[in-house]
């Protein structure tokens, strides 16, 4: 885990006396968590839109893909 934050940079300001990361990393920290949040939804619609060209290529068929997918496609459905 990077470390940042608002304690990290007080702790590192009372410590050194100075902030350890520049601007350019500060901002990249905090849009981090937001980038990760939009890629996993991403990802999700990917799949639920990619439903039957997956189901065809599994052996089990629709069977399986809703015990591989089934908890991930329930929550992408529900909040489209």
């Amino acid at each position: 885990m990077i470390p940042s934050g608002p304690v990290f940079y007080i702790i590192q300001y009372l410590v050194s006396g100075g902030y350890p990361l520049s601007l350019a990393n500060a901002i990249l920290n905090l849009f981090l968590p937001f980038y990760l949040f939009v890629t996993v939804r991403y990802l999700r619609l990917r799949v639920v839109a990619s439903e039957a060209p997956i189901a065809a290529r599994l052996s089990g068929g629709m069977q399986d893909y809703e015990r591989e997918f089934g908890r991930m496609t329930h929550q992408s459905r529900s909040s489209c």
